[in-house]
């Protein structure tokens, strides 16, 4: 039994390198050619260029930080450090608008941005809350057809809530109870949630992570409302 566990463990670290190794080379030549087009190599960008330049190498950036976060669940033994640090939450939640509303149906969804100046700065792993801010943030795109994609952040009694709210259909009350299982998808085949069932999962092992918590208010025909909690000081 011994001899089979370390010869899966063995084979398992094979396998992520090799999967590592797979995503990242094409994503390192994405951002490479955007810091090229970035620095006017090929020539100037206007205003609108630079910023749609901008956007594609931030997702990027993200789907990198992404790959590596999902790879490293698969191998246990390499514990990743804990990088808790004050975190400027308001802009880091205007960051992550930026990045979402160019996922949005122009015209049709307005993404909105609320943050209390009174806002404490969480210690928080900065990367791993980005992701658990954008992991939200698709899930309430994937669901809207029309209104609204609001991204909120105000002090709380246990430290700092952040809010990712829209206006899609919501989700039945017999979906809640397992909204945040592993390959579970909640709603309707028109505003299905959670994608390949892992996003909600790993949504709330991050904030789970950082010593908080995720609720959801939902209505139906009103739309959804994800609040994360986090505590001002690190445990």
């Amino acid at each position: 039994m011994r001899l089979e566990a370390e010869t899966a463990g063995r084979f398992r670290e094979e396998f992520v390198a090799a999967v590592r190794h797979e995503l990242k080379t094409p994503l390192n030549a994405i951002l490479g050619f955007t810091e090229v087009l970035l620095q006017g190599v090929d020539g100037p960008l206007d205003e609108t260029q630079r910023e749609d330049v901008e956007a594609i190498r931030s997702a990027g950036v993200y789907l990198q930080e992404l790959v590596e976060a999902v790879l490293s669940e698969w191998v246990p033994s390499q514990e990743t450090p804990q990088l808790l640090e004050p975190i400027d939450i308001g802009a880091l939640v205007r960051e992550v608008a930026r990045l979402l509303e160019g996922q949005l149906p122009q015209g049709v969804v307005e993404m909105r941005c609320e943050v209390d100046p009174t806002t404490p700065s969480p210690y928080a792993d900065g990367r791993r809350l980005r992701q658990v801010l954008i992991n939200l943030g698709t899930n309430a795109i994937r669901a809207t057809r029309e209104g609204f994609i609001a991204l909120e952040a105000a002090p709380h009694e246990d430290g700092v809530r952040l809010t990712v709210r829209d206006s899609g259909p919501g989700i039945p009350e017999t979906d809640i109870p397992r909204l945040f299982e592993e390959f579970s998808q909640a709603g309707s085949r028109e505003s299905r949630r959670g994608g390949t069932g892992l996003g909600l999962a790993l949504t709330r092992d991050l904030v789970e992570w950082h010593g908080g918590r995720i609720d959801v208010e939902t209505r139906l025909g009103e739309g959804s409302a994800f609040h994360v909690i986090l505590p001002r000081q690190a445990d």
